[in-house]
C-alpha cells in the first residue's frame, strides 16, 4: 500500500513538473508587460505646492494618565 502511494505521489509529481514547463511561456509572456510596467520608470515631476503622502503611520494608543500606578511585586514566604 505504502509503495502505491509512493508510485501514485511521484506519477503526479512528474504530470505537474511537465505541465509546469510546458504553461510557463503562457504565464510568463502574457503578464510580463503588467507587472513590470512600473520599475525602472523615473517619478514624475511635481509642481510647486503639490503634497504626496507615501508614508501614513499608525496611530500610537495612548493610555490614560489615571491609569495607576506601578506596584512593585515582592515574594512573600509563608511560615
Amino acid at each position: 500500500m505504502v509503495k502505491f502511494l509512493i508510485f501514485l505521489f511521484l506519477i503526479f509529481f512528474f504530470i505537474y513538473q511537465v505541465t509546469k514547463l510546458l504553461f510557463r511561456p503562457l504565464f510568463f509572456f502574457a503578464g510580463g508587460k503588467d507587472r513590470n510596467s512600473g520599475f525602472g520608470q523615473r517619478p514624475t515631476k511635481k509642481n510647486e505646492g503639490e503634497l504626496s503622502i507615501d508614508f501614513i503611520p499608525e496611530k500610537k494608543k495612548h493610555t490614560p494618565k489615571n491609569a495607576g500606578e506601578y506596584v512593585d511585586y515582592e515574594e512573600v514566604d509563608e511560615k
